[in-house]
């Protein structure tokens, strides 16, 4: 069984932003499934079954992303980039859903920059040599 201590810096980054989103995730699913008819009652653009799905799509995604990172899986890669692309989409329908309810628009502003940033730091941390060594992948030069 792999070692999570043995891993490089980059690699335990990455697996730490993968927890804690995959984390996130599983708490939010749980939440809005036990408060399913107070989303109901908000008569909100955005179906809560919709919110639903997106967590546990994360969920279920970020768990086995963080297997494939840790038992050195290159296909764990290209599972991240989906799943910021389905983090981006779940940061615009949750912009969505607080100007909906209520909220500021700047908001909605600041949470599409938190994606861009999450976005850069991954793209940072998936191009350092030690991240490419982690996965296999190597500079064909």
């Amino acid at each position: 069984m792999r070692k999570i201590s043995n891993l490089q810096f980059p690699v335990t980054w990455l697996l730490a932003i993968v927890l804690i989103f995959t984390t996130w995730h599983i708490l939010a699913f749980a939440l809005r499934i036990s408060e399913w008819n107070y989303l109901l009652s908000l008569q909100l653009t955005l179906s809560p079954i919709v919110m639903i799905l997106i967590s546990f799509i994360w969920a279920l995604l970020g768990s086995v992303i963080a297997l494939g990172i840790v038992y050195k899986k290159s296909w764990a890669i290209k599972l991240i980039w989906s799943g910021l692309i389905l983090l981006g989409f779940a940061q615009v329908l949750t912009a969505i859903f607080f100007t909906d309810a209520g909220g500021i628009a700047s908001f909605s502003i600041l949470i599409i920059g938190i994606w861009l940033s999450v976005i850069g730091l991954f793209i940072w941390a998936l191009s350092q040599e030690r991240m490419k060594a982690h996965f296999g992948v190597h500079n064909e030069r």
